[in-house]
């Protein structure tokens, strides 16, 4: 299993590989980042390995590249996101885009048939860990709220699903924000109640919001902590299902 490398340097070193894509290509210039090039490539290194749902497309493209097609392709791909400001993602270089990710995993890239990675994601991939990269990490190596979501968030879909991800952080945060948690058990949500459940469990195993019930009550409780802390809460979730409304309502009523 790899260890996590305390203090290792942000230059990374990338591969190129031609692969077979199954995703529209996109015009020169342009890449996708995130679940789709992270699933493809894990999928290569473990064809037998049970598929994880690629919800939506995360697309980047470096600033040496007009923004032609930046309104178009966020239309097309990134309708929820683009909503609410998140559209095409804009960075210096390729360079730059695999220094700033937030997991090693997340160290791919995809622009039609040329999947570019580094020896971190490859390795990761291949064993199925989730670490966070020093760029979302301080100097004590604690990483952000966020990205111990996100990764919380990835090993609950994958468990549900038949994949078992090692959540490879040597260090927690202090705490989580609860805009994080709840931002990211919205999206548990795209992949069923089961994913949303495993999820509360999951940061609850790791002394994250020890007063939150497990099982549905779990999640009622993060609705109305929402609905207490955060003003936006309707804006933040937007996946709620029957069964946690129904929930919900039977609460306010009893």
């Amino acid at each position: 299993m790899p260890q996590q490398q305390e203090g290792e340097t942000s230059k990374v070193n990338t591969i190129v590989r031609v692969v077979a894509s199954p995703y529209p290509f996109l015009p020169e210039g342009y890449w996708y980042k995130g679940g789709a090039p992270r699933e493809l490539f894990r999928r290569l290194l473990h064809p037998l390995s049970p598929k994880l749902e690629v919800r939506d497309f995360d697309l980047f493209r470096t600033e040496d590249v007009g923004d032609e097609y930046d309104h178009a392709l966020a239309l097309r791909y990134l309708a929820d996101d683009y909503e609410f400001g998140h559209g095409v993602e804009v960075v210096e270089d390729l360079p730059t885009y695999f220094e700033t990710r937030d997991l090693t995993v997340n160290e791919v890239a995809l622009h039609n048939t040329k999947l570019k990675f580094t020896e971190r994601a490859e390795e990761d991939l291949d064993s199925h860990c989730l670490r966070p990269t020093r760029y979302v990490c301080n100097a004590a190596g604690e990483p952000l709220s966020q990205t111990f979501c996100k990764a919380a968030r990835f090993y609950s879909e994958g468990l549900v699903a038949g994949v078992e991800w090692d959540l490879l952080f040597l260090t927690l945060p202090k705490s989580l924000r609860l805009f994080d948690a709840v931002l990211n058990l919205d999206r548990c949500y795209l992949s069923g109640i089961e994913v949303a459940k495993r999820f509360v469990t999951t940061l609850k195993e790791h002394d994250f919001f020890l007063e939150a019930p497990e099982g549905i009550d779990g999640l009622v409780w993060f609705v109305e902590e929402a609905d207490k802390q955060l003003p936006m809460r309707a804006r933040i979730f937007r996946n709620l299902p029957r069964e946690v409304l129904t929930a919900i309502d039977l609460k306010q009523r009893g």
